[in-house]
């Protein structure tokens, strides 16, 4: 019987047995007296996997099979599929974001960051029930067929005996192994926390870099994450504004100072951007061809502008046209100059 292991929280051993798992490369199925290994694609396998799938996905345009655009359209025809679930789709992960970084503001609430924390689960569900939704009938599709041939070759090719010899598969289950190794594949929290505890933190020090010995075409997706997470949390400890520690453990949280550090630099390069025009001013115009460019120039408004901007925007969709001396705030402007003016000339 083959089990399939998942933690809250590794364990010492746990941990250990996933880094010597992930170091090797391969995951072992065993089955009564057989022992198979399931290694990750050499550099040269990968290759031949990748012509797979091309060819794969040529021979279903060609047998007319529908590509996923095509068959996203059937779905919404047959009402299958609607714009109100294209937009919770793409906008549940927004929601996500901005609940990890609600956590992050709120660290010091702890009850607070509780029923935060469950909620961000429950729309994390919500993503992943709407998600298999969209792609119910990826399978049926040219990209779907491409990528089960694609992992099937993968399989059929990279899965060996003790000795290195290619398996007999009329004697084995193809699904069996197939499914054994999607199972047994760590997911990105469990890779995250091996990332940030021991030993992998020593070992990582030690090595740093070349702590796999492959290059980074060579790394498989496990290696790769531990890279990525490990580098990621050394710039975290060499950050003069680093988090404390019980926000790094805390992958929610990190997600949330993140998420705060990223729209920091995003809002200080769109204001250095903006230094370019004369802020000063009380209007500027500046002209804007896509929705990327619209979203940089709204930018460089801060809070108050923005309000400003929001307020003009509904008083124009109400009156249809609105001169600009017309405008609510221009005309608060002007009255309150008038009123300043002429306090000035009383005093005289």
């Amino acid at each position: 019987m083959n089990f399939i292991w998942r933690f809250n929280a590794m364990e010492l051993r746990d941990r250990e047995f996933f880094i010597y798992r992930i170091g090797l490369g391969y995951i072992k199925y065993k089955e009564k007296d057989i022992i198979l290994y399931i290694h990750e694609p050499t550099l040269e396998e990968l290759y031949d996997a990748q012509d797979q799938y091309r060819e794969a996905y040529q021979d279903a345009l060609f047998n007319k099979i529908y590509t996923d655009e095509e068959m996203l359209e059937i779905m919404r025809d047959k009402g299958l599929w609607s714009d109100k679930e294209e937009a919770k789709l793409k906008g549940l992960p927004k929601e996500m974001e901005e609940l990890k970084l609600k956590m992050y503001e709120n660290v010091l609430r702890p009850d607070k960051v509780k029923n935060m924390r469950k909620h961000l689960r429950q729309v994390e569900k919500q993503h992943q029930d709407v998600a298999t939704k969209r792609y119910i009938f990826e399978s049926s599709t040219c990209e779907g067929y491409a990528s089960y041939v694609r992992t099937t070759w993968k399989i059929e090719h990279c899965t060996r005996m003790k000795d290195g010899s290619v398996c007999d598969w009329s004697a084995i289950n193809f699904n069996e192994i197939m499914n054994h190794y999607h199972e047994n594949r760590l997911s990105e929290t469990e890779l995250r926390e091996i990332a940030k505890t021991e030993p992998f933190r020593s070992i990582w020090h030690g090595g740093r870099k070349k702590v796999f010995n492959r290059s980074g075409l060579e790394l498989t997706y496990e290696q790769k994450s531990l890279v990525m997470w490990s580098g990621l949390y050394d710039s975290l400890h060499e950050s003069p504004d680093c988090p404390t520690d019980d926000v790094i453990q805390d992958d929610d949280l990190l997600d949330g100072w993140l998420t705060q550090q990223r729209r920091e630099r995003e809002s200080d390069r769109k204001k250095r951007a903006g230094e370019k025009y004369d802020m000063e001013a009380d209007d500027i115009f500046i002209p804007a061809e896509t929705p990327e460019e619209i979203e940089n120039i709204q930018g460089l408004n801060d809070q108050g502008n923005d309000a400003v901007v929001k307020a003009r925007h509904a008083q124009i969709q109400e009156a249809g046209e609105v001169k600009h001396a017309d405008l609510i705030d221009v005309k608060r402007d002007l009255m309150m100059q008038a009123n300043e003016q002429q306090v000035s000339s009383s005093k005289r």
